[in-house]
């Protein structure tokens, strides 16, 4: 599971994995049973390679590089960004990051920097509903408007750049709801607003089947399980949860999360979830 491929010089959220870094990971996957995410249950063995949310980065940067290797993923897109808007936790960052410029510090000595304390924030944030959240955001100095266009680090791949990607061979386009909301949060006709209207956008917008979706933050309950069936999804991913196996829920597919790791450490990663599947 991956968010972003780019030199993020401030990442508060570790969204992004470098270029650099993305490849070394590719190298070691290219030698590996890589396959795309609607095989994988029947696939043992086999990786799938996704990425959330549907930043212009997927577009222009991992692309070229998954091309270059030859394996497949998948994008899980939140159709309202495909407007120009920044999520809330970008939104976020541009007050996290203004919070550092004081005299006589530096990005890491500032405490809003330290990963805990930016983590744990992120987590009270998402435990908010719609309104609650943007009641906080509007409390918090220095955080940008939702109605403002995104700003050039988080810009977020436009309706064109959509077809343009999902007319690669290698890409399969998922759903991700409409404004990447919590959707345990949501009563069951907005869940289904959410579902259902960002899977008929994308099948609109590329004229193709979208059978795959991706809870966003992973987080969803009953009710959001039987929409994503009712909506007519195949399958559907949360985030952690271990390995799939041949007893897997097709409708809780379990992620692992990919940080900014250099070449050798992903390459441990990838013995050490091996070995997990055969211990299990």
């Amino acid at each position: 599971m991956y968010h972003r491929i780019s030199r993020a010089r401030y990442d508060p959220w570790r969204l992004s994995v470098t270029p650099e870094h993305f490849e070394e990971h590719l190298t070691q996957l290219s030698r590996a049973n890589v396959v795309p995410l609607t095989s994988l249950p029947k696939t043992p063995g086999g990786i799938a390679i996704t990425f959330d949310d549907g930043y212009r980065d997927n577009l222009d940067t991992a692309l070229p590089l998954l091309r270059k290797y030859g394996l497949p993923a998948t994008v899980f897109v939140a159709t309202d960004a495909l407007c120009g808007r920044e999520f809330w936790w970008d939104r976020v960052e541009h007050a996290l990051l203004a919070s550092l410029y004081t005299p006589r510090r530096r990005l890491k000595d500032a405490p809003i920097f330290q990963r805990a304390r930016t983590a744990a924030f992120g987590a009270r944030l998402r435990a908010l509903d719609r309104c609650a959240l943007e009641k906080c955001l509007s409390e918090l100095p220095h955080v940008k408007p939702a109605s403002e266009p995104a700003c050039a680090r988080h810009r977020m791949m436009g309706k064109d750049e959509l077809r343009e990607l999902a007319a690669s061979p290698l890409i399969e386009i998922g759903a991700h709801t409409r404004s990447h909301p919590r959707l345990s949060l949501l009563t069951e006709q907005e869940q289904h607003d959410e579902v259902a209207g960002s899977r008929h956008l994308l099948e609109h917008l590329t004229g193709r089947r979208v059978h795959t979706f991706a809870y966003p933050f992973g987080k969803h309950d009953e009710t959001s399980v039987r929409v994503v069936k009712q909506a007519g999804f195949a399958l559907a991913c949360i985030v952690g949860g271990g390995l799939v196996r041949s007893n897997t829920d097709l409708f809780r597919l379990p992620r692992l999360m990919v940080r900014d790791f250099r070449g050798a450490i992903f390459a441990q990663q990838l013995r050490f979830w091996k070995a997990l599947r055969w211990l299990a």
